[in-house]
């Protein structure tokens, strides 16, 4: 496995003066950086550093120390590879300084593994008008899937990289001269035969070809026209490797896609599916020039949308863009094991939270279980403290390696601020810090933002919102939600653990409220809060998928009886899995028919069959399946089956048990 430990800028962009990022062998890195403290300076020094590789891009130095006169300047990075040394490569101004120029950074540049909010919104299209369909030949074909190798167009069992091979056919039909447009193969292929034979006929002395003008000039005609014939030739077997090319590029698109749509599917479940109108490339030769079209298909809720860019909302566009980015990613080939990497720069500005989790999801299935080392980088203090969490918790401590960025200010008018790199241990760990250095306000005030932040991790995102449509940001309310969302999941609730956190909620939530805050008292109940927020983080997240939605219609039939009921599911289920166990979350439905005897029935409280109002407001009431077969009971005498959950039956004949498969 080949890993990155270590990167140092120097002199490059925002970093005037050297600094050093270290990351433990085996760990990812997250960075948090306020806007203009140098956090996009770090992901542009790694994509440089991968790109110049190649030979094309050029070194930028920091602005101030390039006009004092400091022209030299490098990004260091030091690779990690099992059972050798580790190894620093350089890019470098002057350039004669840089030795990075090797295979296995060339290759791991292969993978484009750079995606930022800017580049996200080449597939936002918002720049073109709402009544036009983008073309999106250039970013797919000429720029994410450039590098991918496909078969060879022109035959064999080798590969070659698609835009290379593309490149090289465009080449030869758009620069060679195109004479003897009526003559097939065969034909060219005739002359050409002829030609050779008269030219050897004339294939005299130098001196005897000087001695007769009419054989000079004769050769010259022969030797033109064989030149115009190979030129023919060339162009002919051209397109044909293009046709050949179309069909790579088709099979290229639709692996391409299907992954892309099992993103959007399992993981987003936004109701997109992409698909791509794909014009075969071709030729124009009164133009001399290529015709090159590529759009997005794009369907919602099965249905297709046109001008997707106009209709589709942010959050939609940006899952879309992140999964098409993803999957180009994550179909090239390296051929061999490879230096891996992921960087995301602020990518999720466009993503509400219950859309962030996903992508990381995503993330850690589809890339750092392949061997990805992952980079992300975002100005939003919140997110990076749910990010943060969401990987010690599902990928392992220690696993992220975290650090924050800070703009420094001297206060002097006439110098730049410069980037400032802090390592950060979490909240808990500066909980614990100030806890040994007898500072227990501020340690209470850390361990109750490190409750807040592991609640957050555990609940979805609709749970974390307010009547009102605003955040619940508060420990209590936040309590408060985890109680019902394991209730409603129908998962026993972790009551002792969530009422040992009120009952500290003294030291938690207001320490400063002690007289004494150096108390044996203040420093016992945080010493104890400090033990109960480990068992907080070690809770085990509910995974849930819905399986079923409000709205949906369930009949149960006794056929001995002459009774049937119809159901109206009142709330969405989910399949709830957790510690190993699959149940299905609570669910309440309403009676909207039912028949005895053939005949409509309902008794209320007093015997009496109810009408209008009466029946009405029975029909809207939301309950429990338990419920509902206790009304049945009551009105029928017909008694509860032992297992209601198979009693039920959907239109499409499924129980509520079969949800679980």
């Amino acid at each position: 496995m080949k890993w990155i430990t270590e990167i140092t800028l120097n002199n490059f962009r925002a970093f005037g003066k050297p600094e050093t990022i270290k990351i433990p062998n085996g760990s990812h890195l997250l960075i948090y950086g306020e806007n203009g403290s140098g956090k996009s300076s770090i992901y542009n020094g790694l994509r440089d550093f991968f790109s110049s590789s190649l030979g094309a891009t050029k070194f930028t130095l920091n602005k101030f120390e390039d006009a004092k006169g400091n022209k030299s300047g490098s990004i260091e990075v030091t690779i990690d590879e099992d059972g050798t040394e580790p190894t620093k490569y350089k890019f470098a101004l002057p350039d004669a300084e840089s030795n990075h120029r090797v295979n296995k950074v060339i290759l791991a540049n292969k993978f484009k593994g750079f995606l930022d909010y800017k580049r996200m919104l080449k597939v936002h299209s918002l720049d073109i008008p709402d009544e036009k369909t983008p073309d999106v030949f250039d970013l797919l074909i000429k720029e994410l899937l450039s590098e991918h190798r496909i078969t060879d167009p022109k035959g064999g069992v080798t590969s070659v990289e698609l835009y290379t091979e593309y490149k090289a056919i465009v080449t030869i039909l758009t620069t060679l001269s195109y004479e003897h447009k009526l003559k097939s193969e065969v034909e060219l292929k005739e002359r050409l035969t002829e030609i050779e034979r008269e030219l050897s006929d004339m294939d005299v002395g130098s001196e005897d070809r000087e001695s007769v003008p009419s054989l000079i000039a004769a050769t010259t005609d022969y030797e033109e026209e064989q030149k115009t014939i190979m030129n023919a030739l060339k162009i002919l077997e051209a397109k044909k490797h293009l046709a050949a090319l179309n069909t790579l590029i088709i099979d290229l698109l639709k692996k391409v896609l299907e992954l892309a749509n099992v993103f959007l599917r399992d993981h987003f479940k936004n109701k997109i599916s992409l698909d791509v109108n794909f014009t075969d490339l071709s030729y124009d030769e009164k133009s001399n020039s290529m015709r090159e079209t590529l759009s997005f298909k794009i369907k919602y809720a099965g249905k297709e949308i046109d001008f997707y860019q106009a209709f589709l909302n942010e959050a939609r566009l940006s899952s879309l863009a992140i999964c098409l980015y993803l999957a180009s990613i994550k179909t090239y080939n390296p051929g061999e094991d490879s230096l891996k990497v992921l960087y995301l720069d602020d990518v999720f500005i466009g993503l509400d939270t219950s859309n962030r989790f996903p992508l990381l999801e995503i993330i850690k299935k589809e890339f750092i279980e392949d061997g990805f080392q992952l980079f992300i980088s975002t100005y939003d203090r919140e997110w990076f403290e749910l990010s943060r969490h969401w990987f010690q918790t599902k990928v392992g401590k220690g696993k992220i390696k975290s650090l924050e960025l800070f703009i420094e200010d001297d206060e002097n008018p006439n110098t730049p601020d410069y980037p400032i790199l802090i390592p950060y241990d979490g909240n808990l760990a500066k909980a614990k810090a100030h806890f040994k250095s007898k500072d227990y306000p501020a340690a209470g005030n850390y361990l109750r933002k490190e409750c807040e932040a592991i609640i957050k991790t555990l609940l979805p995102h609709t749970y974390m919102l307010a009547h009102d449509g605003s955040l619940i940001d508060d420990l209590e309310g936040l309590l408060n939600q985890l109680d019902k969302y394991y209730d409603e999941c129908n998962i026993p609730k972790p009551t002792e653990l969530t009422d040992s956190i009120r009952i500290y909620r003294k030291a938690l939530l207001n320490p400063s409220s002690h007289n004494d805050s150096k108390s044996p008292l203040f420093k016992k109940e945080i010493q104890e809060a400090l033990a109960i927020v480990d068992k907080l983080s070690e809770l085990k997240k509910i995974s849930r998928t819905q399986v079923a939605f409000a709205g949906d219609k369930y009949i149960y039939t006794n056929t001995g009886n002459n009774y049937s009921v119809e159901l109206e599911l009142a709330t969405n289920i989910w399949k709830v899995e957790h510690n190993a166990t699959k149940i299905l979350s609570k669910s309440k439905f309403r009676i909207t028919k039912w028949t005895w005897g053939g005949v409509d029935y309902k008794k209320n409280a007093a015997g009496e069959i109810m009408t209008g109002n009466d029946l009405a407001e029975f029909c809207m009431q939301d309950r429990t399946l338990e419920k509902v077969f206790d009304i049945i009971n009551h009105s029928t005498g017909i008694a509860k089956p032992a297992n209601l959950n198979m009693s039920i039956k959907s239109t499409g004949g499924r129980s509520l048990n079969d949800l679980l498969l």
